[in-house]
């Protein structure tokens, strides 16, 4: 097991340090994903949201420490000091065919399910299953058991104090990453927050609400959306999930809920997505 050390600080001074592990192999589901999603951070909880974050495009079927000192590095920003233990490189293994990824594939979630618990046996979901919802059912041998879960997906971090009345600028918050408890649907990209309006008093490193702000945005990240590509005089539909939030106008990715393809399109609504090209 290798061990790197790496520090910085903003303003001359640390936010916190937080210690990253990773063994010879890990599961993760294919394609890109947040490093807190399945790769262990210790630290404040504040710090280990923003380094969890830090999103992931596997290559092949490694991840390589060289590679991830380069993408950990924009947390020197933040004044985040990492402690990064993994061998030198890790193997990565598909979990396309886990519970996990039916579960995400059952509630259109674009972001991990983590399950708390013993995976084995028949699934059962609880009636009116959602995304946000806290546990399932796997039944085996005739008994039945509840399994707890975890939902993860980013989030947008308030960097300081907020005020009533004041606007949202990028300088004022960050992407970091945390969990959906319960049903309320949270914005998961900066795009969905930027220009509101304040209508309550928000403290430092707090999670920011839709509630919370005034106006609304075109599209919520992981929310439910409509897919809509126009080709000559023909026009096609598809469910979608949002992997990005933002306002009508705004290019935001979703994932078609039938292939679990991720496409690029424009906020055209609330709620709607028009995809240029013809291809959902």
């Amino acid at each position: 097991m290798w061990a790197l050390a790496f520090l910085a600080s903003a303003s001359g001074a640390w936010c916190g340090e937080v210690v990253i592990r990773l063994g010879s192999q890990l599961t993760a589901r294919d394609g890109g994903w947040h490093l807190g999603e399945y790769v262990s951070i210790q630290g404040s909880r504040r710090d280990a949201m923003l380094a969890g974050a830090v999103w992931i495009h596997v290559r092949g079927d490694e991840i390589r420490r060289e590679e991830l000192v380069y993408l950990l590095s924009p947390l020197k920003g933040l004044g985040v000091s990492v402690r990064l233990e993994m061998p030198r490189r890790v193997r990565v293994i598909s979990g396309a065919e886990s519970l996990e990824a039916r579960l995400a594939r059952l509630s259109r979630w674009p972001w991990r399910v983590e399950v708390l618990g013993d995976p084995s046996g028949e699934l059962e979901l609880p009636l009116g299953f959602r995304d946000g919802y806290p546990f399932v059912y796997m039944r085996d041998r005739g008994q039945r058991r509840k399994v707890s879960l975890r939902w993860h997906q980013p989030v947008v971090l308030a960097r300081d104090v907020m005020k009533r009345g004041d606007v949202v600028s990028w300088e004022r918050v960050v992407l970091g990453l945390g969990e959906k408890r319960g049903f309320e649907e949270l914005p998961s990209s900066v795009d969905e927050v930027l220009g509101r309006r304040v209508r309550t008093p928000v403290r430092a490193w707090a999670v920011l609400r839709g509630s919370w702000l005034e106006g609304s945005s075109g599209v919520l990240g992981g929310q439910t959306v409509e897919l809509v590509c126009r080709v000559g005089g023909v026009s096609v539909s598809a469910v979608g999930r949002s992997v990005d939030g933002g306002r009508v106008g705004d290019r935001v990715r979703v994932m078609n809920v039938q292939t679990r393809a991720i496409v690029t399109g424009v906020v055209e609504a609330p709620g709607v997505v028009r995809v240029e090209g013809g291809d959902l």
